[in-house]
């Protein structure tokens, strides 16, 4: 009987390559884009992935 090599499973998606994106917000503008991110298990990408598609560009 052969058997079938196996195959680790990955919960990642197939993405875009990453770009780097260094900014500097105020304190308070950092601070609430971490709680609604950690609020709603969401990555920075995801959410400014999010904004980008609401303002349509």
């Amino acid at each position: 009987m052969a058997r079938e090599p196996v195959q680790k499973l990955s919960r990642r998606k197939p993405a875009e390559l990453p770009a780097n994106l260094n900014i500097r917000p105020p304190i308070t503008t950092f601070n609430r884009l971490q709680q609604f991110c950690e609020g709603n298990r969401m990555s920075y990408h995801e959410k400014l992935k999010d904004l980008t598609d609401r303002a349509g560009v």
